[in-house]
């Protein structure tokens, strides 16, 4: 049995006057401990809000969540979960690094002597050595976001809650958090991510969770979900120049002309293969990305 049941989730906000805004309607998945999922939608989907019903911090109006069994908002789950939000407030900026982690690992129970071993453990993990005396609000982006993940690690959580932990990062510390973030799943942490970072989701999902407008569209493995590649276009490149008429041909079809490139749709490729008869195509490619692939699918749940 999968460790973490959001089971027939709905949370409903009032707007403005008389209206109100389901921001998740029936929402059910199910996520194991060693894999990360990832919550891919467009802004207003219900990502922050699933995440946040999930730590316990917003309740939900229907459904029920566990994990390892254990109810959301019990003692025993909250002990469990350890979250990222997005923001910068996840860290004690006039404290250092050092300073953060014990003060955080006490807050989550644990004993001063275990407190500072444990924070000088993740200093080490999170690579932050030599800041390890030096202000928070004098490290860079990167270097506070490693930081607020190892405040979420200081009590040795099973469920990991990451809402867009790298946004705003450079490219080394992009791959320090990665190299973390799969480190912490292989050691069987159950984590759940979001980002609008598709690269980041690239290198980091095992599943993909697809929210529109408050529901669930898709649950699929990476893999699966990525296969999704019959209503993505192909790239043509052929020798030569276009004639007047094959261009006005391939445009009325609607093929897009760049140069000696085409942006085929899948479904007219061999009607434009006849129009480009005789000459010769040099390439034939069907490039999968995760971004066009994301945007694809969402196109297609909002129009169900």
């Amino acid at each position: 049995m999968s460790d973490l049941v959001i089971s027939h989730v709905t949370k409903i906000y009032q707007g403005k006057g008389a209206g109100r805004i389901r921001a998740l309607d029936n929402v059910s998945l199910s996520a194991a401990c060693g894999k990360i999922t990832a919550f891919l939608g467009l802004n207003g989907a219900g990502k922050t809000t699933l995440i946040k019903i999930v730590a316990g911090l917003v309740l939900a109006d229907e459904g029920h969540i566990s994990f390892n069994g254990v109810n959301v908002g019990a003692a025993a789950y909250t002990a469990q979960v350890g979250a990222v939000f997005e923001g910068n407030r996840n860290i004690y900026w006039r404290l250092t690094p050092r300073e953060n982690l014990e003060y955080f690992g006490v807050l989550r129970g644990l004993a001063i002597g275990v407190a500072k071993r444990r924070a000088g453990e993740l200093i080490d993990k999170l690579q932050l050595s030599a800041q390890r005396d030096t202000i928070a609000a004098k490290l860079s982006r990167g270097m506070q976001q490693r930081l607020a993940i190892g405040l979420a690690l200081v009590h040795r959580p099973s469920l990991l809650l990451l809402d867009e932990p790298t946004l705003g990062v450079d490219v080394e510390n992009l791959m320090v958090l990665v190299g973390m973030i799969r480190g912490l799943a292989q050691e069987g942490v159950c984590v759940i991510l979001t980002s609008h970072q598709m690269d980041v989701v690239d290198q980091l999902a095992d599943r993909i969770a697809l929210v529109s407008n408050g529901r669930l569209m898709a649950l699929e493995e990476r893999g699966l979900f990525m296969q999704h590649s019959e209503s993505m276009p192909y790239t043509l490149r052929f020798q030569g120049a276009l004639d007047e008429v094959r261009a006005e041909l391939l445009l009325a079809l609607g093929v897009a002309c760049s140069g000696s490139e085409l942006l085929c749709p899948p479904g007219l490729l061999y009607e434009v293969l006849r129009v480009l008869e005789p000459m010769k195509v040099e390439s034939l490619t069907n490039q999968l990305d995760l971004g066009r692939v994301f945007l694809q699918r969402i196109k297609e749940a909002e129009t169900c």
